[in-house]
């Protein structure tokens, strides 16, 4: 079951004039009279209270400056709602408060409604916010409001009809579920749908009017007449379709034999030039060989000369050695001395060994040094190999530069004539490509042309209640009519054609003012019933002013008229009995007021909240303000 709100006091402050009030509790109110007493502008008072826009005060209240306004909140507390009688902001209280706490208290502002509230404009609450947000509903909700998908934010003002059904509405011929004041539209029915399924319209995308998409396509249409403008002077007044054809298909033609032609030159050209540049290379690699065999001759007839050096040395101490021993017997040959005047410090055996190992040497060195020899040999004649062989190499190199130089002129010429056609034909496909740009949006402009916009319809667009969730409230509402023991009560149901409810065959439109006002009172009560049994967000409370007018007397009929037939039949009911014993008995789903100029039978005095205003020729209360003399005070009942 969803959360609700429970109105508990109605209360006016002024200057020079006692407070003046009305006291509420849950379940069933009535507050019964005469007229002009102050019944419907207790109404009034709780619309303006839920964000209505002006106030009108009777004569008697002239004087009253500030509503305050009690609540009891669907999680259990209390609040007090604070509001000038010219209008403009709210102050929210906590708890409910007296007009003298309040003038020590700051309290809370909320806007009065939730236009002109866009981003930086005002950080505060509206009034509609703020309540919707008790009983669970996203202020974010949209509705919308006609077949383009157009939509209105979610509001408390889009429920007052539901909850405050005033005595004109109530008796009017006007669907219940149609905006006092309004032709019927799609919001009327989207907003049924709503309380009766809790689905907005957020996901609908809306269409433009017949006569925006109109100006659209004339935009559109001047646009594409600019274009065609701006194309026709590139493709030059004497472009002809065929002909531009035909030079296309010739040109190609030629491309491609000239392509032939060009490939095959180039084939030839690459060729000579892969040649020359492996003739390079040889040349440059055989230059390096020379440069590294040069280096290593250097190297190795150093070598060579060491080599010699190092057999001439031994050669020098073998030959030494051999006259030692020659003439180790004999007078010495330079100082002539005798042997045995001879000092040596070796003996002929060391100088034997010493002679035997340098002639040992300069055989291994003679070995090196004929290797040696044989290796340079080897690569003096590489050298010379090589550098025989560069000059035909340069010599062959020459010839291939001749023949490029002599192909080269070719292969220009002939690409020259390969761009050249290829800019001839890019010429021809840009014209041709206008030319079909041209046709395109000329195209275009006779459908756009021809385009008409009837009436628009946004898609998905489905704003009235489904056949099962229709059938689902009639049932609700033949439920309550039963509980009233309406008269011959048969068939219910809600006919999507009228968007009201059709009981026993016959229209709700079709019957007496009495039994309209009914049926429309039964029709506010099962919304209430319907939302609260099925966990649907509804604030909790209906005011009805007037439902029981079919039951008025002799001094009503000069204002509503004789009574009809069919509400005749229900006066000899006791329909206004059970009337008010079904609203006493659904107390634990939400607050009934009940507004009437009848009395009430006694019955039902100990079932509910009863105030009376006697009105200026009886006694007690007169109305719901003090007489202007100011000889009694409004009280509580």
């Amino acid at each position: 079951m969803s959360a609700s709100f429970t109105i508990r006091k109605l209360l006016f402050v002024g200057d020079g004039v006692e407070n003046s009030w009305l006291n509420f509790e849950a379940g069933l109110n009535i507050v019964y009279g005469g007229s002009n007493a102050g019944k419907s502008f207790t109404l009034r008072a709780l619309d303006f209270m839920l964000g209505s826009d002006r106030l009108r005060l009777p004569k008697q209240g002239a004087r009253y400056h500030t509503i305050f306004l009690w609540m009891d909140l669907p999680d259990g507390s209390s609040i007090t709602l604070q509001r000038a009688v010219k209008g403009g902001s709210f102050k929210l209280y906590e708890s409910h408060i007296t007009p003298e706490e309040s003038l020590s208290l700051d309290g809370e502002v909320l806007a009065p409604n939730q236009k002109g509230r866009g981003k930086g404009k005002s950080k505060n609450d509206s009034i509609s916010e703020y309540l919707l947000r008790q009983i669970g509903v996203k202020s974010s909700a949209l509705l919308v409001r006609n077949e383009l998908g157009q939509k209105n934010q979610f509001s408390i003002r889009m429920l007052s009809h539901y909850l405050l059904v005033g005595e004109d509405d109530i008796i009017g011929e006007r669907s219940p579920i149609q905006i006092p004041g309004q032709r019927m539209s799609a919001l009327d029915k989207s907003l049924f749908r709503y309380m009766l399924t809790g689905r907005d319209d957020s996901e609908i995308i809306e269409v433009p009017k017949g006569d925006k998409l109109s100006a659209s396509r004339d935009g559109k249409i001047e646009i594409l007449s600019e274009l065609i403008e701006k194309i026709e002077p590139e493709i030059g007044s004497d472009a002809d379709l065929e002909e531009l054809k035909k030079q296309l298909y010739k040109v190609k033609s030629y491309i491609e034999s000239v392509y032939g032609t060009l490939a095959e030159s180039q084939s030839g050209l690459d060729g000579l030039q892969l040649r020359r540049r492996a003739l390079l290379e040889s040349k440059a690699n055989n230059e390096y060989k020379l440069a590294e065999l040069a280096v290593m001759l250097s190297r190795f007839q150093e070598l060579k000369s060491v080599y010699e050096s190092d057999i001439d040395r031994l050669a020098a101490l073998e030959e030494g050695g051999f006259l030692v021993q020659r003439f180790s017997d004999l007078p010495c040959p330079l100082c002539g001395a005798d042997v045995d005047h001879q000092h040596i410090s070796v003996g002929m055996d060391e100088v034997e060994t010493q002679r035997a190992a340098a002639d040992v040497e300069i055989s291994k060195i003679n070995r090196d040094l004929s290797d040696l020899k044989s290796t340079i040999a080897s690569l003096e004649a590489e050298v010379l190999g090589l550098t025989r062989r560069l000059p035909a190499i340069e010599q062959e190199a020459l010839t291939l530069d001749a023949e490029i130089n002599l192909i080269r002129p070719q292969e220009v010429d002939v690409r020259k004539r390969y761009e050249d056609a290829i800019v001839i034909k890019s010429e021809i496909e840009r014209k041709l490509s206008l030319i079909q740009q041209k046709v395109e949006l000329e195209q275009k402009i006779l459908d756009l042309s021809e385009l008409k916009f009837g009436r628009q319809r946004a898609d998905g667009l489905s704003v009235e209640v489904n056949a099962s969730t229709a059938f689902a409230f009639s049932k609700t509402m033949k439920g309550v009519l039963e509980s009233w023991r309406f008269p011959d009560i048969g068939e219910v149901h809600f006919d999507p054609k009228t968007q009201d409810v059709v009981v026993n065959g016959r229209e709700r439109a079709d019957n007496g003012k009495g039994i309209r006002a009914i049926l429309h009172s039964a029709f506010k009560v099962a919304v209430l019933i319907f939302c609260r049994e099925n966990s649907l967000p509804h604030p909790g409370f209906v005011v009805l002013d007037s439902p029981l007018l079919t039951y008025r007397g002799p001094l009503l009929f000069e204002k509503y008229g004789e009574l009809a037939a069919d509400e005749k039949l229900v006066k000899k009911t006791t329909l206004n009995k059970f009337f008010y014993e079904h609203l006493a008995g659904i107390a634990s789903l939400g607050q009934i007021i009940v507004l009437e100029n009848q009395d009430p039978p006694s019955e039902i005095f100990s079932l509910a909240n009863v105030v009376m205003f006697s009105g200026e020729n009886g006694s007690g209360r007169e109305g719901f303000f003090p007489p202007l003399d100011g000889a009694t005070v409004g009280a509580t009942s």
